[in-house]
C-alpha cells in the first residue's frame, strides 16, 4: 500500500491538535540538538578576546589558542608572539592570564 505525500499531509490535517504536535516534535529536536552544543563558546571568542588583552601588553597580535576540559572550563592557554623570549614580557603575560582565567601559571605557554 503506498500513498502519496498529498494524501499523506491530507490525511494529517485532519488530526486534532496537528499543530501542536507538531510544535512539541519540533521543540524536542531541537532541544535534543542545542543539549549537545559545548556549554561555552570557545570558538574564536575567548581566544579573541585573550589576543586583544595581549596586544595591549606586547603592542602586536598573537596567536592563541585556549584548551578546555569536557565542561567548557578553561584549562590551559598558548600565546605566541614575536619577542616572547623577553622574560618580563613572558612573565607579565603568564601572570595576567593565569589571574584572570584562575589556572596554575604553569597551564600559561608563552613562546614566539
Amino acid at each position: 500500500m503506498t500513498f502519496s505525500l498529498k494524501e499523506i499531509f491530507g490525511k494529517l490535517a485532519r488530526v486534532k491538535n496537528i499543530g501542536l504536535i507538531s510544535a512539541i516534535l519540533v521543540l524536542g529536536i531541537l532541544m535534543c540538538t542545542l543539549d549537545s552544543l559545548p556549554a561555552h563558546d570557545t570558538g574564536g571568542g575567548v581566544e579573541r578576546d585573550i589576543a586583544k588583552l595581549c596586544s595591549q601588553v606586547i603592542g602586536e597580535k598573537p596567536y592563541v589558542s585556549v584548551n578546555t576540559d569536557g565542561s567548557g572550563s578553561i584549562v590551559g592557554i598558548a600565546v605566541v608572539f614575536d619577542g616572547a623570549e623577553q622574560p618580563d614580557v613572558k612573565l607579565k603575560i603568564t601572570e595576567m592570564l593565569s589571574t584572570l582565567y584562575d589556572i596554575p601559571s604553569s597551564r600559561v605557554y608563552v613562546t614566539s
